[in-house]
Parts: C-alpha cells; structure tokens; sequence
C-alpha cells in the first residue's frame, strides 16, 4: 500500500497488526472465532497500555481508532461495541456482520462510536475463509440501517464493485478524513 501521508502533528501514531495465515486470522478476527475474545482483549488491556506507556497521548476513547477489512472490520466494530472507554471510532470496509454483532449495536451507546462504514454493491456471493459463500450486502444494509436509526455519528458509502482491496483503498483517505482532524493531513500527498 503506497500512503504517503504527511502528519502535520506529532500526535498521530498508526499502528498495524499483521496475522500469522488465514487460519489465524478467522480465529481472532472472526465473531465466532476461538481467540476471538482473547484478541480483543489483547487490544485493549495490553497493547493500548503499553503504547500509552511507550508514546504517552491524550488517553481518551475518541482519540483512538480501529480500522479493517471483512473479518479485521468485524473485530474493529466488535472490540470498539466491548471497549467503548477504549476504543470510540471505527472504519469498516466490508465487514462480515452477523447477528451477534447486530445485537451488539442495537444496545451500544451511540455517542460512544463513531463510525465510517462501507461494503460494496456486488458483495452478494462473497468467497468466505471457511470455503462458503455469504452475502455481504444485505447484512451491511442492515448494519447501516441499524447505526442509522441508533444515530451514532456516521459515513456510510455504497461503492460499485466486490470484496476486495483494489475497491476499498480508494476510501483510504475519505475515513481517515472523517476520523481525524482535516487540518492533521496534507490531503495532497495521499497518494491511495
């Protein structure tokens, strides 16, 4: 991914987790996933700590986002709905929404989230990590509709094409400009 982005602040500090393979990542990442709540965890009781120990900040929720794609949104909206003190922005390109994290947002605090939200209009036959075949579209719809009516502050953009990088890195700069202070970037330089 080529981001050339000039941080006009020193405040700013991005950090990205890798997984191991695709088996690793279905197993935190996914709502139904084994160590899924043991990753959350991990997120928010033991890397949050220790990067405001290592690069103290302002220690607030609303300064602090998690941002993926498919599964890695997922575990972003999820650990923002289990952290609300931890966690208060999310950007979710095409994740795989399911009842549990529906049930999540229906009973979250809206003024604890905010969120940038979207999915893709071909995401109907959706190629899953466990060699099936999902519709992403219609839960996303519902996933936007549900936030809506909560009244979470939020961007939500239906994009034409499928699940795949090359249709959500053009929205790279777009979410980082809803989450973060426009005068924080030199817009210019993101070359995405």
């Amino acid at each position: 991914m080529n981001l050339p982005i000039k941080i006009k602040s020193k405040k700013r500090i991005f950090i990205c987790l890798p997984y191991k393979t695709v088996e690793d990542r279905r197993k935190k990442y996914h709502p139904d996933g084994e160590q899924n709540e043991a990753y959350m965890r991990f997120l928010a009781h033991e890397l949050v700590p220790y990067l405001e120990d290592a690069y103290p900040s302002f220690q607030m929720a609303r300064s602090r986002f998690l941002m993926g794609d498919s599964l890695g949104a997922s575990v972003s909206l999820k650990a923002a709905l289990k952290y609300p003190f931890t966690f208060g922005n999310a950007i979710l390109h095409s994740p795989f929404v399911n009842d549990e994290l529906l049930d999540l947002v229906s009973k979250a605090n809206p003024a604890s989230l905010k969120v940038f939200h979207i999915v893709g209009d071909a995401e109907t036959e959706v190629e899953t990590t466990d060699n099936k075949v999902a519709n992403f579209l219609e839960p996303n719809e519902k996933l936007h509709a549900l936030i809506e009516q909560k009244g979470f502050e939020s961007e939500f953009h239906l994009f034409n094409g499928g699940h795949r990088w090359k249709y959500w890195q053009p929205f790279i700069k777009t979410s980082l400009t809803f989450m973060l202070p426009t005068h924080t970037f030199d817009l210019e330089s993101m070359g995405v």
